[in-house]
């Protein structure tokens, strides 16, 4: 890459010029030979480019929301300086399932099963389905969130389930973009 320097027509030139290219940086010219077009994209390159797309579509849709965007406006700091970047964070980003506790879950009407469930913004609801040790649905149901802490999601067992042992509990946790994280634990496995 060369310096034009002393050239009064080309000082702060920036761009294409035939096969050139020309780039200021901090304050100086250069000039090289313009870059080769790409023939196209991998297809992990398309797949991120298209994740990219759909989030800032869902961002600037949430924009002409006024009651999101004072939603996402909560969610403003030092490096989300906007409701739309809060938005668009939002829908790059999937809930985390921390855990899902079934210690208190043996099979009885009433036991409480226990989810900490995350999001950069916000987790809006739980969703829990139990499957039988022999591979029947028991049951499926929202969980509740906890009052004190807002992390903590809370499910009540609602049906009685004789074949505990092998009994699957898949949690799955839901955003406001609809972006969703499914957990699955053996009941008397490790969680």
């Amino acid at each position: 890459m060369a310096t034009i320097t002393n050239n009064a027509l080309l000082k702060g030139l920036s761009g294409t010029l035939g096969d050139f290219c020309f780039r200021v940086i901090r304050g100086k010219t250069y000039v090289s030979k313009r870059p080769k077009a790409r023939s196209g994209h991998s297809p992990l390159q398309q797949k991120a480019m298209n994740r990219f797309r759909h989030a800032t579509q869902y961002a600037k849709k949430q924009m002409n929301d006024w009651e999101i965007r004072q939603l996402y406006q909560t969610g403003v700091n030092e490096k989300k300086r906007s409701a739309y970047h809060v938005a668009l964070s939002d829908a790059l980003n999937a809930p985390e399932i921390h855990y899902v506790h079934t210690s208190q879950y043996s099979g009885a009407a009433g036991n409480l099963i226990t989810i900490k469930a995350t999001d950069d913004f916000k987790v809006v609801r739980v969703r829990v389905i139990i499957t039988d040790g022999h591979g029947n649905h028991v049951e499926c149901g929202e969980a509740i969130r906890s009052i004190r802490k807002p992390d903590f999601w809370k499910y009540k067992a609602m049906e009685f389930n004789g074949h505990v042992p092998g009994t699957t509990v898949t949690v799955t946790a839901f955003d406001i973009p609809e972006n969703e994280t499914t957990s699955e634990v053996i009941v008397g496995g490790n969680h």
